[in-house]
């Protein structure tokens, strides 16, 4: 009955009371797990001490290997949360999605290692007293500070942003340690950031261009973002390192972005309620429609798009919070 209800959600929600407990865990036999996978809904279980939910597609994955699978959440002594998708006894290779609490006055979450070191989870967001996290299974977390400080960052209205891509470790300040907030974001400067919301996965290779040196600060991103089909730089062989991005340039890199980690790039936007929406190049007008739909670009105050125009990083750093809250949900 449950199945057939989740089926028209698209979620199946098992709600386990446990007010009292500091550890749940909800065992599920490989017949009811494949039951599940059959209905092509996601599982969500929720806690009173946290909720993992599984999407559709982790399910699957589960249901094939024919095994009891044991959802759990444990809150630890010291202030941390683990969470775990278990094959008999063993951790699985999945990703979850997580609601746990949030300590007053955190602003990121960090995985806690075994050796004691800390990474902040990228795909993650603390609102009120709840942070919601994109998770691997059987890590340790917990939310704390992270707060940067920027001289040049005071009451503006990209002040939260800032706050937030540089708590969540995107961007980082320029050589002098000041955030440069109407400094213009250059080609390197955001496929840096993307590769960063990915937490830098090695490569494995370099990249083909020309003015792209083995050893500089964003190699790695652009040698990432060209095998994820996000950019294939200029036909002259050039990527454009220091080259000023356009907003047009950076809807169609996040709109491949989500396509290439496999989210929903379905929604449209009507450019065409902009003043200068036909001004947006046929190259990008797939990506810049759905960046509109998505909400990631609004105009400006005269209702204008600008899809030419260059943006800076007080711009994109606005953009990417939007785009965390996106991924997220």
């Amino acid at each position: 009955d449950a199945i057939s209800q989740a089926e028209s959600a698209g979620t199946l929600t098992v709600a386990v009371a446990s007010e009292d407990a500091s550890a749940v865990a909800l065992p599920l036999e490989a017949e009811a797990m494949q039951s599940i996978a059959d209905a092509e809904t996601d599982l969500a279980v929720e806690t009173a001490i946290g909720s993992v939910t599984l999407a559709a597609d982790a399910v699957k994955t589960l249901a094939a290997e024919e095994k009891e699978v044991v959802v759990s959440v444990v809150a630890n002594e010291d202030g941390s949360t683990t969470v775990d998708v278990a094959l008999d006894g063993e951790t699985a290779d999945i990703t979850v999605k997580a609601e746990l609490p949030a300590t007053e006055g955190s602003k990121v979450l960090v995985i806690v290692y075994a050796d004691g070191t800390e990474e902040v989870v990228k795909k993650s967001m603390v609102d009120g007293d709840t942070v919601y996290a994109s998770l691997p299974a059987g890590a340790t977390v917990k939310t704390v500070d992270n707060a940067k400080d920027f001289d040049d960052v005071g009451d503006a209205w990209y002040t939260e942003y800032v706050d937030f891509v540089s708590s969540h470790e995107l961007f980082e300040g320029t050589e002098e340690g000041v955030f440069a907030p109407e400094e213009k974001m250059t080609r390197a400067m955001i496929v840096t950031v993307l590769y960063r919301l990915e937490s830098e996965p090695e490569t494995g290779v370099s990249s083909a261009f020309g003015d792209v040196a083995a050893d500089k600060w964003y190699s790695d991103a652009v040698a990432w973002a060209v095998g994820e089909g996000i950019t294939d730089g200029y036909e002259n062989g050039d990527f454009g390192v220091s080259d000023n991005v356009t907003r047009e340039q950076i809807a169609t890199f996040i709109y491949r972005y989500m396509n290439a980690i496999g989210a929903d790039t379905s929604v449209t936007g009507d450019v065409a309620q902009f003043t200068d929406g036909g001004e947006v190049s046929t190259w990008a007008a797939d990506a810049m429609a759905w960046a509109v739909g998505a909400g990631l670009f609004e105009g400006d105050d005269t209702g204008s798009l600008n899809p030419g125009g260059e943006a800076s990083r007080a711009e994109v750093a606005a953009l990417m919070t939007r785009l965390v809250k996106l991924v997220m949900q």
